[in-house]
Formats: structure tokens, sequence, C-alpha cells
């Protein structure tokens, strides 16, 4: 995702019930692949742990092996605060990413996706939003380090029960937003990227 295209999201219209929500809610969402890796069950079960707090909404935006599953899954479980939507183009992704209140990345213990960087974080990064993360290793440590969001080890739901509220509590927003833009441009951009290689060769 190239700047100008995140800076040109809002020409892109978003559907209108997709719309609604961001706009009466505090919108925690995901956008991308819905597939094992992503261990989504992880995300429901804390939704169901938060449905008090009426105003959290969780959005899943996405295509994968998994989507029939958690479709089913949020029926069955009466999740009233979680809405599941088919993937859309990266346009109306990124629009719906500004819209949010906060983005999540939820990964299943494991220890090579403990060693990756999901190409998603860089995404979410560019965006400028306050993170959720519930994973191990190389994710979790760029964000606590750099101090983009919140935190969580992969599959605690408690832990990550407790971020969703603080965040939602404390809105600690720009502090969080600045930092994940800052932690972008520093080591995402292809710009940069090659500064950086340039002063090794």
């Amino acid at each position: 995702n190239s700047h100008s295209e995140i800076k040109d999201y809002k020409r892109f219209k978003i559907n209108k019930k997709i719309k609604n929500i961001l706009d009466k809610n505090f919108c925690i969402t995901y956008g991308g692949n819905i597939g094992k890796a992503q261990n989504f069950y992880n995300i429901l079960i804390v939704s169901k742990k938060i449905l008090f707090k009426k105003k959290i909404k969780f959005l899943i935006i996405g295509s994968g092996s998994e989507f029939k599953d958690i479709k089913n899954k949020i029926k069955n479980l009466k999740l009233k605060n979680v809405y599941l939507f088919p993937m859309v183009n990266k346009y109306q992704i990124n629009h719906i990413f500004h819209k949010s209140k906060a983005l999540i990345l939820s990964l299943k213990k494991n220890i090579f996706l403990s060693k990756t960087i999901p190409s998603k974080l860089q995404n979410y990064l560019a965006i400028g939003k306050p993170l959720l993360i519930s994973a191990d290793g190389e994710v979790n440590d760029l964000i606590k380090k750099n101090n983009c969001g919140l935190t969580s080890p992969a599959e605690d739901c408690i832990i990550l029960k407790k971020n969703i509220i603080k965040i939602f509590k404390k809105r600690k927003k720009i502090y969080f937003s600045s930092n994940a833009r800052k932690l972008y441009l520093n080591k995402f951009q292809i710009k940069n990227n090659i500064k950086n290689l340039i002063k090794y060769l």
C-alpha cells in the first residue's frame, strides 16, 4: 500500500451497513485472510466475554478457509457484537480501517508464526490506529517496543480481554496512532528501506 493510496481512501465508498456499524460504535477491526493461523476463535471467545460493553463491536472482513466456520460460530455463540463481511477491495478496506477505533491481529501459538511479521502488520501501521495484538514473538515485541498498542501472548484470552477494555476506556488513541505511523515510516516504507540498504553497500 503506497501512502497516496492510503490518503485517497475517502474517495472509495463503503457498504452502508458497515459504515453504520463504524459510525455508531467503538469498532475493533480485522481485515484480511480468514484462516487457521489467525485464530479467530480467540477473538470470538473474548467478544462473548465483553458483550456487556455494548459500544464495543468487532468487525471481521475477509475471505479464507475459515469464513464459513466463523460465520456459524458467531451464530451459535449468539454474538451480537461481531460482524463478518466478505473481503472488499484494498481502497475500501483502508477506508474501513480509518473509521475503526483499533485494529486487531490474532495469531495461533506456533513456533513458525512467532518468528514472522505478517505483511498485514505493515498495512495496519500505515493506517496509524492503535493495535491490539494477540501473538507471540516478533510481532508482539515490535508493537510493545514501539508502543503502538497493547499486546498479549497468543491464545491468551484473559489479557486480550483486559487490553480491549483498557483501549476502550483510555482511548489512548493519539499516542498509539502516531507511534504506529512513525514505525511504519521508519521501518517499512520502501524508500526508507532502500536508504537503509544503501548505507550498508
